[in-house]
């Protein structure tokens, strides 16, 4: 019988991918209850109510719009995952959706925009963005490359991020606070759940 010890054990857990996985059931299952939110506009008091954040971030628009979002998020949530926590993938989802939602309702209130971020997606794009910049910065400290790999994946993500503002707005302020907030630790900060060696960011692919 082989035995494990803690510490393998704990580290064996750091690459389940809990967070993604939970969200992807809890939000599939409050669909098929039936349970949906698809605001029809925004008044200034939503900017304030914590109900409009949380049903724009587990309340689909239907099945489609559910399958879209999970076909993105699961790929990226999980190298997210490998690359750093559990809980960073978290932090970078809620930070993203609170971020972009504000942003969203912003541009409906004094533009007139018509969109409205539902279903995760502000959250999705969010995770893809940072995923790109924690993969860049990977590469630049496990295998020797320069700052340049992180600047060429920033690039790449403004030039999708313009043409992501004409096809839907929401999702653009998503990617944008993901690929920000996630450069912060890559280019010079670093998370208490993440190694760091010196001022670079060292992304936890080995626990």
């Amino acid at each position: 019988m082989v035995k494990m010890g803690t510490g393998k054990l704990s580290e064996a857990l750091g690459y389940v991918p809990f967070v993604v996985v939970g969200f992807a059931a809890l939000t599939g299952w409050l669909h098929a209850s039936g349970i949906e939110y698809y605001p029809e506009g925004y008044v200034f008091v939503d900017i304030f109510n914590p109900a409009v954040y949380v049903g724009s971030l587990f309340f689909h628009s239907d099945w489609a719009h559910y399958r879209g979002n999970m076909y993105a998020l699961m790929p990226f949530g999980v190298v997210l995952t490998w690359l750093t926590t559990n809980r960073h993938v978290l932090f970078v989802m809620v930070v993203s959706h609170v971020s972009a939602s504000v942003l969203v309702m912003g541009a409906f209130l004094t533009l007139g925009v018509p969109v409205f971020g539902v279903g995760s997606s502000l959250a999705v794009y969010g995770v893809m963005g940072a995923t790109l910049i924690a993969a860049a910065g990977a590469l630049r400290d496990t295998k020797g490359m320069s700052d340049t790999v992180v600047g060429v994946t920033l690039a790449f993500l403004t030039a999708f991020y313009l043409v992501t503002v004409l096809l839907h707005m929401g999702h653009a302020f998503g990617l944008l606070f993901g690929a920000v907030l996630e450069s912060f630790y890559v280019l010079g900060g670093s998370d208490e759940n993440m190694e760091s060696v010196g001022d670079d960011y060292a992304p936890v692919v080995q626990r």
